[in-house]
């Protein structure tokens, strides 16, 4: 599979839905129809879906089936992380925040594009440690084990600190 480099998800013959807080198009540097969720948090920003064209185009004839049909990630509640998520302009959506972002100093934005690889925006985050590309996190239902609950993890490992504390899972390909 190939690495992509994005500094930001664009989306090409963009359709807005001013009352759903999200857009849908065609994002031309990953080859994939992506629906965008805004989300209000202390900042608006968007979470990212991978949709199918048929889909992209339902929403025109039938948008109460489309909205049904993406209720979940629509919904932004903790199962908006679904199998569909492909990864979020908000550094809180990655797999182990509070780990890297204790390592970072407060005087530089950190957060640095995406890599996509594999149906997935691994979050960039530039430290004094080099370049960090941090899995989004999905949550699989209740009763999976922790593989099938955070499948991205097998493609990663742990990273740590000097003082040997966790800090997130990185892209290990």
């Amino acid at each position: 599979m190939q690495n992509i480099l994005l500094k930001t998800v664009t989306l090409q013959n963009e359709i807005r839905d001013k009352v759903g807080y999200l857009y849908l198009g065609f994002c031309r540097e990953i080859g994939q129809y992506v629906l965008s969720v805004m989300v209000a948090w202390t900042q608006v920003y968007e979470r990212y879906y991978i949709i199918d064209e048929a889909d992209y185009l339902n929403y025109q004839i039938n948008r109460e089936g489309f909205m049904q049909k993406y209720a979940k990630e629509i919904g932004q509640k903790r199962d908006c992380f679904s199998e569909r998520f492909l990864g979020s302009a908000a550094l809180r959506d990655y797999d182990g925040t509070e780990g890297f972002q204790n390592m970072i100093s407060n005087e530089a934005q950190p957060f640095q594009g995406y890599l996509y690889h594999d149906g997935a925006l691994y979050a960039r985050i530039v430290t004094e440690y080099g370049d960090l590309y941090v899995t989004p996190v999905l949550y699989m239902p209740e009763g999976s084990t922790d593989a099938e609950r955070r499948p991205l993890r097998q493609k990663c490992r742990l990273i740590m600190n000097p003082q040997g504390e966790p800090i997130c899972f990185q892209l290990d390909e």
